[in-house]
C-alpha cells in the first residue's frame, strides 16, 4: 500500500496524450479548456475611466474651497479634447474617459451646483479619487488566462473583453463509467431487501460533467468474470478513459483487478494510504487510463475527485483547484493514514462533518466541501491551515 503523494506522483510519471486541440467560437467555448494562453491587447483600462458620476477637474488644495465652471458634458463613448482653462471642470459620467490633464472625479452628491459652477463641498479628495487610471487592472501584452483554464462565465467574460473571439480549447476525453456489483439495481427498480439502488454511476457521472467532461457513457455489470471481461474488454477500445466502481477490494467477488489484468491493463498501483477510498486501483494500457474506484458512495466521490479529476487537469495543464481553510475545531485521526473527509463551514472556519463512514448517501449533503489531513500527523489543533477542495 503507498501514500497519496506516491499515487500522485505515478499518475503524474503515467500522462497519456491529450486528445487534441480544437479552435471554437467564444459561443462554444463554455465549459471547456483552454489550449492555449490569453493576452491583453491593450491596457485595461484602456483610458483614465471615471468610477462614478460627477465632475471631473485638476485636483489642487483649493478644492472645496472654489467654484469651478462646467464647460461640458462627457458621458461613455465620448473622447472630449477641448483644452480646459484653470477652473473649469466637465460633468462626467461612470464609464467615460476622463479628459486629458484631469486627474480627479467629485461624485455629484459632493457638489452643489449654481448656474454653470459647481462647487465642492468636501475636503476628502486626492488626486485620481474615483478614477480607474489606465492599466491598472492589466497592461496590454500581459497574460491574463493560462492554458489549462477551464472555461466559466467570468472566464469567458475576459475573453470577451480582450477580444478572444476564437480561441484554442482541448477536446475532451471518451470516458466511461461501469458500475459493477451483484447487488445493485437501477434507480428506478425496485431492490429486494438484500439489495441497493445504483448511484454511483449517476454521481461520477455527474462530477464529471460539472467539470466540463461530458461524453460520459454509464453502464452496470454484475460480478461475473466473463460479462466483466467482456464489458471491460469493449470499454477499453472504444473510450479514453475507463472507470469501474466496485469489485476492488478483499472480497471473493472483487474480480476487477484480476479482470483488468488479464485484458493487458498495466497495474500502477492498488490500495492507498487514504480513507475513505483505500482499496482504489489504477492501470494504463497504451493510450488508455483506467480508474478503479471503490463501491461506497462517498469512496467512490473521493476517488473520482482526488484521481480521476486531478489526472485530467494534469494533462491540460490545468491547475489544482485547492483552496486553504482554517479548522474551527481540533481532529484526531490515524497518522499513517491521509483522511479525506467532508466539512461544514461555521464562522471559524471549517470542521469534519459527522457522517457514518463511506457507505453513508447522505454524507456530502449540506457540506462545504471536503478537507484533505495528509499522513504522517494524527492530531490538527483548532486553527490550523488545511487543504480545501470546494464542492
Amino acid at each position: 500500500m503507498i501514500s497519496l503523494q506516491e499515487a500522485k506522483q505515478i499518475l503524474a510519471e503515467h500522462k497519456v496524450s491529450d486528445w487534441g486541440i480544437t479552435k471554437v467560437s467564444i459561443h462554444e467555448a463554455q465549459g471547456r479548456y483552454l489550449a492555449e494562453d490569453v493576452y491583453a491587447d491593450r491596457d485595461y483600462p484602456p483610458f483614465n475611466r471615471a468610477a462614478m458620476d460627477g465632475y471631473a477637474m485638476a485636483f489642487d488644495q483649493s478644492i472645496g474651497t472654489v467654484s469651478y465652471v462646467v464647460k461640458a458634458t462627457v458621458t461613455a463613448g465620448q473622447d472630449f479634447t477641448s483644452p480646459l482653462q484653470k477652473g473649469e471642470c466637465v460633468k462626467i459620467m461612470t464609464g467615460a474617459k476622463v479628459p486629458a490633464g484631469l486627474d480627479v472625479v467629485v461624485k455629484s452628491e459632493d457638489t452643489v451646483l449654481v448656474d454653470k459652477a459647481v462647487k465642492v463641498e468636501s475636503s476628502s479628495y486626492g488626486v485620481f479619487t474615483n478614477i480607474a487610471k489606465q492599466g491598472e487592472d492589466a497592461t496590454q501584452g500581459e497574460c491574463l488566462l493560462k492554458k489549462g483554464t477551464y472555461i466559466d462565465a467570468n472566464v469567458l467574460n475576459v475573453m470577451a473583453v480582450v477580444g478572444s473571439a476564437e480561441v484554442e480549447v482541448f477536446n475532451t476525453p471518451k470516458i466511461v463509467v461501469v458500475t459493477t456489483g451483484d447487488e445493485l439495481v437501477d434507480v428506478a427498480g425496485v431492490p429486494a431487501p438484500f439489495q441497493i439502488r445504483n448511484s454511483n454511476g449517476i454521481a461520477v457521472k455527474s462530477m464529471l460533467s460539472q467539470v466540463g467532461f461530458d461524453e460520459v457513457t454509464v453502464m452496470h455489470v454484475v460480478d461475473t468474470k466473463a460479462l466483466l471481461a467482456s464489458t471491460f474488454e469493449s470499454a477499453l477500445e472504444e473510450y479514453d478513459i475507463v472507470i469501474s466502481t466496485g469489485g476492488v477490494s478483499m472480497g471473493d467477488k472483487d474480480f476487477v483487478p484480476a479482470t483488468y489484468k488479464a485484458l493487458g491493463v498495466e497495474e500502477l498501483f492498488h490500495k492507498v494510504k487514504l480513507k475513505p477510498g483505500k482499496p482504489i486501483w489504477c492501470g494504463r494500457k497504451g493510450e488508455k487510463m483506467v480508474f478503479g474506484l471503490p463501491g461506497n458512495p462517498l469512496s467512490a466521490q473521493v476517488g473520482c475527485r482526488l484521481f480521476v479529476l486531478d489526472y485530467i487537469y494534469g494533462l491540460f495543464g490545468a491547475e489544482n483547484r485547492v483552496a486553504h481553510r482554517k479548522l474551527s475545531e481540533a481532529f484526531t485521526k490515524k497518522a499513517h493514514l491521509s483522511f479525506f473527509f467532508p466539512v461544514v463551514q461555521d464562522e471559524n472556519g471549517v470542521k469534519v462533518s459527522s457522517f457514518n463512514g463511506s457507505g453513508d448517501i447522505t454524507s456530502t449533503l449540506d457540506v462545504a466541501g471536503f478537507v484533505l489531513f495528509e499522513a504522517g500527523k494524527a492530531k490538527y489543533e483548532q486553527g490550523d491551515i488545511v487543504d480545501f477542495y470546494s464542492l
